[in-house]
């Protein structure tokens, strides 16, 4: 699988930004396919392997940074994503539309991120929206983490306290089917 170029950059920034003192035992830490991505310019409408670009990283920011829990680093760092990415305008829309108006469109956004996924809400209500996502493997599940992160980052600037936003997977570890279920 591989991921545009906006979204590789995200990992190095929240480290700098949250965790400075730890950033340069992090990059060393990293396998060498990551270091050479993560080195060089990442180009926004680039195309960068979804595993050395994204997961590797997060898993080792999991090691390094949250002992070892690496599902932690993808939530927090999906979060900051979405954080990033919902600035200005968006944060003022996003207090003034539905949270499942939101996630709906933000399918678009996730879809055109990853070139071979399938992203598709299959259950919309007022209180909640059920997205499922395929294409994935089983070594690549971190960015679902990652994605539930930024959905919940969303929830968030709605202005809605009360939030839920799980993961479920189906299928076998070659060929899984993820479910993220959000609630408010």
């Amino acid at each position: 699988m591989k991921i545009k170029g906006t979204a590789v950059s995200v990992t190095p920034e929240f480290i700098k930004k949250f965790f400075p003192a730890k950033y340069n035992e992090w990059i060393q830490s990293l396998p060498y396919e990551s270091l050479k991505i993560l080195n060089n310019p990442i180009f926004a409408t680039d195309w960068y392997s979804l595993y050395d670009a994204v997961i590797a990283p997060t898993e080792i920011a999991g090691l390094v940074l949250f002992g070892g829990n690496k599902a932690l680093a993808a939530r927090e760092i999906g979060k900051y994503s979405g954080e990033i990415a919902l600035q200005g305008i968006y944060k003022i829309f996003l207090r003034i539309t539905a949270p499942g108006f939101v996630l709906g469109r933000a399918t678009n956004v996730f879809s055109s991120y990853y070139d071979d996924a399938q992203i598709v809400v299959i259950e919309k209500s007022d209180k909640h929206t059920v997205l499922q996502f395929s294409g994935f493997s089983g070594k690549e599940s971190l960015i679902i983490e990652r994605i539930a992160g930024w959905i919940q980052k969303a929830l968030d600037l709605t202005g809605n306290p009360k939030h839920e936003v799980t993961i479920e997977t189906e299928g076998s570890e070659l060929n899984p089917v993820y479910t993220i279920r959000a609630q408010w």
